[in-house]
C-alpha cells in the first residue's frame, strides 16, 4: 500500500501539480514535433557517419571499432527501456490527475493531448541520443 511519505493524499497533490486547469495534461510545453523532426533529419546521418567509419576501416583492412559497434547495440537498449519507463510515468500521471479531476466532481479532459503527451515521452530518449550521436560523430560540430 502507501508510506507514510506517499500517502493517497501526496500523490493527489503530485497529479494536481502536473495537470493544467483540472485536466491530465503535463504541464511542461511538449517537444514531440522537435524530437520527430531530430529522428527525421538527424537519424539518416548519424546511419551514414557509421556506414562510412565501417566502410573505410573494412577497405583499410582493419577491425571495426568494437567501442561503436557496442555504443549502436546498447544505446537503443537503454533508449528503449527509458522510453518504457517515460511511459508508465506519464500514464500514471495523467491517471492520478484524472482521478482527482473525478473525486472533485469535475469533467475531465479527454482531448488528443493525452496522447501527445504520451507520444512525446516515447521518442524524446531517441531524439536525445540520435541528437548527441550525431554531435559526436561530427567533431563537435553542429
Amino acid at each position: 500500500m502507501f508510506t507514510a511519505s506517499c500517502g493517497p493524499r501526496r500523490l493527489l497533490f503530485i497529479a494536481a501539480r502536473h495537470s493544467s486547469h483540472g485536466d491530465t495534461v503535463i504541464t511542461k510545453k511538449s517537444n514531440l514535433a522537435n524530437d520527430m523532426f531530430s529522428l527525421w533529419f538527424h537519424a539518416p546521418m548519424v546511419i551514414a557517419k557509421r556506414c562510412e567509419s565501417m566502410a573505410a576501416s573494412a577497405f583499410a583492412g582493419e577491425a571495426h571499432d568494437a567501442t561503436e559497434m557496442n555504443r549502436m547495440v546498447f544505446e537503443k537498449a537503454e533508449a528503449s527501456i527509458e522510453s518504457a519507463l517515460a511511459i508508465n510515468s506519464t500514464m500514471a500521471l495523467q491517471g492520478l490527475a484524472f482521478f482527482r479531476t473525478m473525486s472533485l466532481g469535475q469533467q475531465p479532459d479527454f482531448s488528443s493531448r493525452h496522447g501527445e503527451a504520451l507520444a512525446a515521452a516515447a521518442v524524446k530518449p531517441y531524439a536525445k541520443r540520435v541528437r548527441s550521436n550525431e554531435r559526436r560523430l561530427n567533431g563537435g560540430k553542429g
